[in-house]
């Protein structure tokens, strides 16, 4: 099966959808300022001469600017160069038209992760050394299972393909028996991390960062947070409550190379901090519950994650 991936075509139209300048015209513009001569720049899009001219006088005529001067006369139909209103358009159709379909197949990747598309890409944040835990946190037990463990159980593979970046051989063993694949970070900071899953993922549409002590993430609201990512494919969407942004988050691939050039002990939060107009543009999907949002950071946290765990079951009954 061949490669899929978005098509698309930009036109300038009127508001009642009346094409005025698109594909057609600028490449005839970009022939007629190459060969000097209309005959000719039809003759290399291998259409008539007449058909040429209809096209540039009626973009002329939608646009309301001249694009060409004329020079009748002639066996070649006389000479032909560009106006500096119609090499000026060129110019900036070419640029509007890259842009266009760079962001159409941003959109495509993510609208279609999973389906047509590479699935959207998870990075589990597993390489933190403990010291306020006081040991291996992530494989500390909770519940049925342990602390990573819950995390990854919580990340529906359908829509996400896992990475775990973990330092820790033990942890990278628990997270490969999980089916998750591993990578190991060039060194012990959280830039380090980041920088590791965006180049093991960076083909995907958007990377969700996750930290692997965050067991009461829910895959319902992680669902939501690709939904919200599908709708608005070049803008971070970050878990919320009471409308804060939090972990974790989504970043699209417009971001990756900010993300890879992190430094220090920092992650996407520090990005958003750092660039207020990334942070305004943050899509917040609020989560089903505060405890969500809930990390296991010293051996405190993990009692109190155990009887959130007993409450949650005993709800269930």
């Amino acid at each position: 099966m061949a490669e899929l991936g978005a098509n698309a075509r930009f036109w300038i139209a009127a508001e009642d959808g009346e094409r005025a300048f698109g594909p057609g015209p600028a490449e005839l513009l970009v022939h007629i300022q190459e060969l000097g001569s209309i005959r000719q720049a039809a003759c290399a899009m291998q259409m008539s001469y007449t058909k040429a001219l209809r096209i540039l006088e009626g973009s002329e005529t939608a646009l309301g600017v001249s694009l060409v001067t004329r020079n009748a006369g002639g066996a070649d139909g006389g000479g032909a160069e560009l106006t500096p209103q119609g090499a000026d358009l060129a110019l900036r159709y070419k640029a509007w038209e890259e842009a266009s379909k760079k962001a159409a197949e941003e959109a495509y990747q993510a609208a279609f992760a999973g389906l047509l598309a590479p699935r959207l890409g998870c990075c589990i944040l597993a390489s933190g050394r403990g010291v306020r835990f006081g040991g291996q946190k992530l494989l500390a037990p909770l519940g049925d299972g342990t602390v990573l463990g819950k995390t990854l159980a919580q990340v529906p593979e359908d829509l996400f393909r896992i990475v775990v970046v973990t330092a820790a051989d033990e942890v990278a063993e628990a997270a490969a028996a999980a089916g998750a694949e591993v990578v190991a970070p060039e060194g012990p900071l959280q830039s380090d991390s980041v920088r590791a899953g965006v180049r093991a993922l960076g083909e995907c549409a958007g990377i969700l960062f996750c930290p692997g002590d965050q067991p009461f993430v829910s895959e319902a609201s992680l669902r939501r947070m690709a939904e919200a990512f599908f709708a608005h494919p070049v803008s971070p969407v970050r878990l919320a409550w009471k409308g804060e942004g939090r972990s974790p988050a989504i970043f699209p691939k417009r971001l990756f190379s900010a993300l890879e050039g992190l430094s220090g002990d920092a992650g996407g939060g520090a990005l958003l901090k750092a660039r207020p107009d990334e942070a305004a543009a943050t899509i917040p999907v609020e989560a089903a519950a505060e405890e969500e949002l809930f990390d296991i950071d010293t051996a405190e946290d993990l009692d109190r994650a155990e009887e959130m765990l007993r409450e949650e079951q005993e709800g269930e009954r």
